[in-house]
């Protein structure tokens, strides 16, 4: 486990991991400084992807790294998810409207990802 950071007044994260996810909820009005992200040399072995489902349904089984089903989430109207590990079987249904994100770049799909059986 990644040793912490402290808390700041909006955000607990923590470093060493390959993923920081942020939340919070702000009581005043908040100035940020204004900032530009430095380019950093980062080393990454997994595919983070986040699916936002903007109206529908999105069905999505979730698996373990070992091909194990863990379970099923639902996506409806403004709702998403973002999967940093492991695997899924995703089912939309007609007429949802989504995007996805995932980093890149995209070496296709045999480079990328494999099939995994499931019941």
């Amino acid at each position: 486990m990644a040793d912490p950071v402290p808390k700041t007044a909006c955000c607990d994260i923590t470093t060493k991991i390959l993923l920081v996810v942020a939340d919070g909820v702000i009581d005043k009005d908040k100035y940020l400084v204004p900032h530009i992200h430095k380019r950093v040399e980062r080393s990454i072995d997994t595919t983070s992807e986040f699916l936002y489902v903007v109206n529908g349904l999105m069905l999505i089984d979730i698996y373990d790294e070992n091909e194990h089903y863990v379970k099923t989430i639902r996506l409806r109207d403004n709702q998403a998810l973002l999967q940093h590990i492991g695997g899924h079987k995703i089912t939309i249904k007609k007429g949802t409207k989504y995007f996805e994100i995932k980093q890149g770049p995209y070496y296709g799909r045999d480079f990328d990802k494999y099939s995994i059986e499931v019941d």
